[in-house]
């Protein structure tokens, strides 16, 4: 399964493969997707240029994430809500205390 990913999908060679460390194959694997999700993006560049040469009205033109969506469009950022007094002061407590630890 690895090997398919790497050397089929990927397009390494197989004693390019053997001979890298594993980052240097994940680095790799993480260019051929960088260049992937761009070709996509061209492609969805150009397939909406072709649509807005036929919108007559400027409300009938449409961004390019609004044609389709593409897997690397939404990002994953993780949200949080803000820390209430209570549980600001408890984390700034421990704060404290462990660097009052670290002098002694």
């Amino acid at each position: 399964m690895l090997l398919d990913y790497y050397i089929g999908q990927c397009g390494i060679e197989p004693n390019t493969f053997w001979q890298n460390t594993f980052n240097e194959n994940i680095r790799l694997s993480e260019s051929f997707q960088i260049k992937q999700n761009l070709e996509w993006e061209r492609l969805r560049y150009l397939a909406t240029m072709m649509i807005n040469l036929k919108a007559t009205k400027s409300s009938q033109r449409i961004q390019p994430t609004k044609l389709f969506k593409l897997p690397h469009d939404t990002k994953n950022i993780p949200t949080s809500k803000p820390l209430s007094k209570k549980d600001l002061d408890k984390l700034l407590d421990k704060w404290n205390n462990i660097k009052n630890w670290k002098k002694t």
